[in-house]
């Protein structure tokens, strides 16, 4: 491919909006290394290999691949946030249920702050936000160990 064809291309690959154009530094060295690798020539180590790849490139997210052989499908993935936030909800509930219901058992007025109502009621339960958050997550983390949710596409594996 000529120098005209390729700007030609890397031109119109911009004006579609494609991410993979125009390489960051990072992006660059990656791509760098990956040819060396595969040519035999390692320029850098795997570790630093991994570190830049997780960096999280568009130039490395690759679709889902099979291995006919081990009959194992690859992908990459991506942490999901939503299912995470989602984990703490049930816990959240229940923190929140259990301030309210010592709240009320005991008759004890949450009111720290000596501010004219509504307002003390609102600023005293800001306060208590935290410690209510704080507590769901820390008995989400008990009842499932080192949880993390990841997103990826997956394809069918075929004969």
């Amino acid at each position: 491919m000529s120098n005209e064809e390729f700007d030609n291309l890397k031109e119109e690959l911009m004006w579609e909006g494609s991410s993979v154009v125009m390489l960051s530094a990072d992006e660059q060295r990656l791509l760098e290394a990956s040819i060396a690798y595969i040519a035999g020539n390692p320029i850098m180590s795997d570790a630093e290999f991994d570190e830049l790849k997780l960096d999280g490139s568009d130039i490395v997210t690759e679709g889902p691949r099979c291995s006919l052989r081990s009959r194992k499908v690859y992908s990459d993935l991506t942490v999901d946030y939503l299912k995470m936030f989602l984990l703490n909800v049930p816990a959240t509930i229940v923190a929140l249920g259990l301030f309210f219901f010592i709240d009320e058992l005991t008759g004890f007025e949450v009111n720290v702050f000596q501010f004219p109502e509504p307002f003390g009621f609102i600023f005293t339960y800001f306060a208590a936000l935290p410690l209510i958050l704080v507590t769901a997550q820390v008995v989400t983390k008990a009842i499932i160990n080192d949880f993390s949710c990841r997103l990826g596409a997956v394809s069918e594996l075929r004969h």
